[in-house]
């Protein structure tokens, strides 16, 4: 026997077809919107933690030779989470104090380029430069460190001794595109130099 189908059964199917077809663009929106955050707040979180990372290495550093080598490769090891090609450019500053800020004068000259007596500004290429190219400033002015050379940093207890800073700027390449295809940030951390008495 054929079964008849009354309309008010086809109706409420296709019903139900118009409520699923106006609902699945929003759940698969909010789905990928909360998975882009997620990746977001991962890459800014491991940039800031690399930050923190690099200017705490800098910060015992002091004035010795090496101490822009060292702290590069502190922030290599720290950045193994985010694309080579994600992170923009590395600064490592003087600060005038520890509210300093990248975006004000004549700190914000270093998003550009190394500023003589106040910045070096790096790429990630310099992760992989020799050990032999840093710490040879004042005297060799062609050495990646040499704009504020490590050697000239204020490490005194009487000093007092300089603030330094670490300034990383990233740029996130989305995946889906949900909120735009990329996300630009900086962060930054700022230390005192660890005082010394030699």
């Amino acid at each position: 026997m054929r079964s008849v189908r009354s309309p008010r059964l086809r109706g409420e199917r296709g019903v139900s077809l118009v409520e699923g077809a106006i609902i699945a663009p929003l759940f698969f929106f909010l789905i990928f919107g909360v998975m882009e955050f997620g990746l977001v707040f991962r890459q800014y979180l491991t940039v800031s933690t690399a930050s923190q990372n690099g200017t705490r290495t800098a910060s015992t550093q002091g004035n010795l030779a090496d101490a822009d080598y060292a702290t590069l490769q502190q922030l290599a090891h720290s950045l193994t989470a985010v694309k080579s090609s994600e992170i923009s450019y590395i600064v490592i500053f003087k600060a005038a104090g520890p509210n300093s800020s990248m975006d004000s004068s004549p700190l914000s000259a270093c998003k550009t380029g190394s500023v003589a007596n106040l910045c070096n500004r790096y790429t990630t290429s310099d992760f992989s430069r020799p050990a032999t190219d840093f710490g040879n400033c004042p005297t060799v002015t062609t050495g990646p460190d040499h704009f504020w050379c490590p050697l000239g940093r204020n490490v005194s207890a009487s000093g007092p001794p300089d603030y330094l800073g670490v300034y990383i700027a990233s740029t996130y390449k989305a995946i889906t595109g949900v909120f735009g295809k990329n996300f630009t940030f900086g962060t930054q951390t700022i230390y005192r130099l660890e005082p010394q008495t030699r």
